[in-house]
């Protein structure tokens, strides 16, 4: 006895437009997480960069005093 509702899965899968759009939703899905870390990364460097200068100017301040 054969599963109808297996083989109608197999099918539908092996058919183009949805095996086209499972391949667009996973590029899309790989895009976004490229985009997230790249995102991340300019967060990190940028909270760095706010530090150092803050710490410039904490050093500048104490050097005046």
């Amino acid at each position: 006895m054969v599963d109808k509702g297996n083989v109608l899965l197999k099918f539908e899968i092996n058919t183009v437009p949805v095996r086209r759009s499972l391949e667009n939703f996973l590029l899309i899905f790989i895009l976004a997480g490229i985009i997230s870390i790249n995102v991340i990364t300019r967060l990190v460097n940028m909270t760095r960069y706010w530090l150092r200068f803050l710490e410039g100017l904490a050093a500048e301040k104490i050097a005046i005093r």
